[in-house]
């Protein structure tokens, strides 16, 4: 069913048929190539843009009939427009950061990109108690330097699961803070796949870019994170534990395991019926988007 021509003089943007109508505002053609991969943003209705995946279009009140300038497709690793010496607004803003890389297909022609990490809080695991198992892995020769490894990773996780310590990350202000901080250098020095906030540690996947190691990036979530937990928390002293873990993902089944661990850590640790109800999760994110 067509729309009834504005009664105004003809649009530079084309004929009535290229509107189509989404009350109380017009939708429009905002000109060059239509098909453009993007995530599904929303921004508020009192603004004037909104992107949809596979379309662009750029809406304006109908009593304006101002002329549209086309935004640009975005590159396949963009560069958000915000300055990067600060993290943004505070952590309890009700707007989400926005997630540039959601829907990212990493390379695995390029080695050395995509990793796997968990770092945790400092008394998330008590160093005796990891030194004790690294000794009791030691003693069995039947085991490879690779299989203790592995082993203990093992040990950590379970303990990590139970949820000791302070579990400071339980404190929406703290989970919003560090979320936030992943997501602020995404797209920018590296593109967050997925991750999931746990009561006393972290999951993350990342593909790096150059020139940002991944310890350096690391270390800029567990500096700007540490002094802005603390002063919420007013307290002093270690936050974060120093050592953090990481793994090279090999391969796409490799990849789908690893975000298949990650989202479903809080199912396992019987904090959720399901990944997409733990809200500190990429899996709750991808979600809420897919609802919009």
């Amino acid at each position: 069913m067509g729309i009834a021509p504005s009664p105004r003089t003809a649009s530079p943007l084309g004929p009535p048929a290229s509107r189509r109508q989404l009350t109380p505002f017009l939708v429009r053609w905002a000109g060059g190539t239509p098909a453009v991969p993007g995530t599904l943003r929303w921004y508020p209705f009192s603004g004037y843009t909104l992107t949809f995946a596979k379309r662009l279009f750029t809406i304006r009140h109908a009593a304006k009939g101002t002329q549209v300038t086309p935004k640009p497709a975005k590159p396949a690793f963009p560069v958000p427009e915000r300055p990067s010496s600060s993290l943004g607004p505070p952590a309890s803003r009700r707007q989400l950061t926005p997630w540039h890389s959601r829907g990212y297909l990493p390379h695995f022609d390029h080695p050395n990109l995509l990793q796997s990490l968990t770092f945790r809080l400092h008394d998330a695991v008590p160093q005796p108690l990891i030194e004790s198992w690294r000794a009791e892995l030691a003693r069995n020769n039947t085991l490879t330097p690779q299989n203790r490894e592995a082993e203990l990773r093992k040990l950590l996780a379970t303990y990590e699961d139970a949820g000791h310590g302070a579990c400071w990350l339980r404190d929406p202000r703290i989970a919003a803070l560090v979320e936030n901080a992943l997501l602020h250098f995404d797209a920018q020095r590296y593109c967050l796949i997925a991750w999931c906030l746990m009561p006393n540690h972290v999951h993350a996947l990342i593909e790096t870019a150059e020139p940002w190691p991944l310890g350096a990036i690391i270390h800029s979530w567990k500096s700007f994170t540490s002094h802005e937990a603390n002063r919420i928390l007013r307290r002093s002293g270690d936050f974060w534990f120093r050592e953090y873990f990481d793994r090279f993902i090999r391969d796409e089944q490799h990849f789908v395991n690893a975000v298949t661990y990650i989202e479903r850590n809080p199912v396992k640790a019987g904090l959720a019926g399901s990944p997409e109800e733990w809200r500190w999760s990429s899996a709750w994110r991808r979600r809420g988007e897919r609802r919009l």
